[in-house]
Order: C-alpha cells, then structure tokens, then sequence
C-alpha cells in the first residue's frame, strides 16, 4: 500500500512531500522549470491527468506495484523528484524518501526494488559499492559517459537510461544501458516520427499530440529510435555538419575529465569545432595518436581548459554557460 518513509531529511521535506500529495488528491497542477542546458529556463504546467498517466506508464513498463518498495534519490525542486512521490501514490508501493545526496544510498540499511538518479549519483554509488542495495536503477537528467556505461553493463542489477523532457512530464523512452546500439524504446501511449531527421513524439496521453524536438535520431520504427545529437549542437564547418555528441562518445575512450565539444564562429570555417574540458591544470594526453583516430574536420581546432563547468540541478553540463566562464589554451 502506498506510504512515505522517511530515512533522513528536515520537517521542510517532509512537509514539501506531504503539499506534493495534498495536490495530487485535489487534483492541482504542478508546475516545473526546464534545465535551461539548451536556452532559457521556462515553467511548464502540468495537470494531474497528465501527471498520472505518465506515473502509470512508467509503472507498468518497470512492474511496479503495491508490493514495490521505491527509493527517492532526487530533489523534489526537480521534475524526476516529484514523479517518483506520483508514481509511488498511483502504483500503491512504498516510497523511502533521502535528502537528495551525492550518494542516496547511504543511509540505506535494505534492499529496495527501485530508484532514478542522475549519472553523477550513480558513480558515488558505485564508489561507495553500494549498488546491490537497489535491484533496478533508472538513470536521467544528463548523459550517460562511455565510462559509466562499460562499468554498468558488468554488474547483475538492471539499469536503464530515461529519454524525456519537462514538456512530456517524464520520460517517454527508455534504454536499457550496455546493449548496443542503443535503442530507446517508447513507453506505453507513445510514438515516435521525424521531421527533418529530428524526432516527434506523439503523447495523447501526456496533451502532447505532436511534439517536436531537437533531438536528432535514427528512426527504426514509431517506437524505436537511436539517438545521435542535438539538433543545436550540431556545427556547420566549412560545409561539414558535425554532430558533437558522437564525438564525445568516442573521445570519452581517450578523456577522463568532464568535457564537451561545441562550435564557436570562425571567419575561415564559418563555425569551428572546439573541445573544453574541465580540469585544474592542462591534462598530459597524447593528443597526436588519439587525433589520428579521427578525420580532419573531426577535430577541434581549440582545446580550451575550464576550471569548473556550469551544470543543471541534475548535474547536466550547460554547455553556453560554461563557454562564458574563465578558460585558457592547452
């Protein structure tokens, strides 16, 4: 049956869960910003309706039920945060509730069957080997690294990577992390076309008839897709339509640090490619071997160093921002 349980947290939080629940029953709307890692934060409202039919969809797709017990790892100030108290009221489970922490594992004693958490708090987690303690993890809010991925595959629980956003209320696909290629399949309700190579999500349920995004993707059929970019990342250089976020997964191999590749104006190329990766001093790589594993218009033109990136509550790296931030040349 549902019910909260609280492992760790101030009267504020849980007096913020109980006004989240007193909405859900009354039916008020919940209203949440966007990250703000593309452009401009904006406030969405979203009614219950459209609140429950995303919570049921992700209960089904994961069997969650009166018998589940649920971990919630995120900040209720987040979108992720407030669908895990849905979820947990609408599929009739237990929902243990931690202050949002780099580790919500921390202060669990038992097994639980199920928590989302972003990749940064996933990582603590298994720093701290941790991560038996929960059976079935659904990472979101930012990218999955190549590193994360290639130690996630090994371990015997389950782990899934969410695609979604602010407008659909949650995630409307799902991945499980490690097979490859990497196939997001829709939850239940949902297709998927494209227009322009982007993707088009089709949410009745979720008030979202046509939704187009600027997500760019291999469309395998309208419930399958692989994802490949961001349409606003994409670099127009010298006539070559670079897609940055391939880059990265292939870098990744060579990179330990946090980093990402972005275009900048250039009066030659139009736009040039460059790198910035966070990092104190100058990283030592071998930049001539790992530069030959690439085609000319591949590689960055500039390699900037940041001493510390501008990210989302989610821990997503706001790429603009952090261009705008101190850097110097490698």
């Amino acid at each position: 049956m549902f019910q909260l349980n609280y492992l760790s947290g101030s009267e504020d939080l849980q007096n913020t869960c109980e006004k989240l629940i007193e909405q859900i029953v009354q039916g008020a709307p919940w209203k949440v910003k966007t990250s703000g890692s593309t452009g401009k934060p904006k406030t969405i409202t979203h009614s219950q309706e459209v609140i429950a039919a995303s919570a049921n969809a992700t209960n089904a797709y994961f069997d969650l039920n009166e018998h589940t017990k649920a971990l919630l790892s995120l900040s209720l100030e987040t979108i992720g945060g407030k669908m895990m108290l849905a979820r947990a009221y609408h599929g009739n489970y237990e929902l243990f509730i931690n202050t949002a922490q780099a580790n919500p594992l921390q202060n669990l004693e038992f097994e639980v069957d199920f928590t989302t958490v972003v990749p940064t708090q996933m990582q603590s987690i298994l720093d701290a080997k941790q991560n038996a303690r929960c059976k079935k993890y659904l990472l979101g809010g930012a990218a999955v690294s190549a590193d994360l991925e290639q130690k996630l595959k090994t371990l015997p629980e389950s782990y899934y990577h969410s695609f979604g956003m602010s407008e659909t209320a949650s995630h409307v696909a799902v991945r499980k992390i490690g097979e490859r290629p990497a196939i997001f399949s829709a939850i239940s309700g949902v297709t998927f076309s494209t227009q322009d190579d982007q993707l088009v999500i089709h949410a009745p349920a979720l008030h979202q008839p046509e939704l187009k995004t600027n997500d760019l993707v291999e469309l395998l059929n309208e419930h399958q897709f692989i994802w490949k970019g961001r349409a606003d990342f994409v670099v127009n250089s010298g006539g070559f339509k670079i897609l940055p976020e391939l880059l990265e997964e292939r870098l990744a191999k060579s990179i330990s640090e946090p980093f990402f590749l972005i275009g900048e104006a250039d009066e030659k190329w139009g736009e040039r490619l460059v790198l910035y990766i966070e990092s104190e001093e100058n990283p030592v790589y071998p930049w001539e071997q790992i530069k030959a594993e690439f085609k000319a218009h591949e590689w960055p033109k500039e390699i900037y160093i940041c001493k510390e990136f501008k990210r989302s509550e989610s821990g997503k790296i706001l790429r603009k921002a952090s261009t705008l931030e101190p850097k110097k040349n490698t």
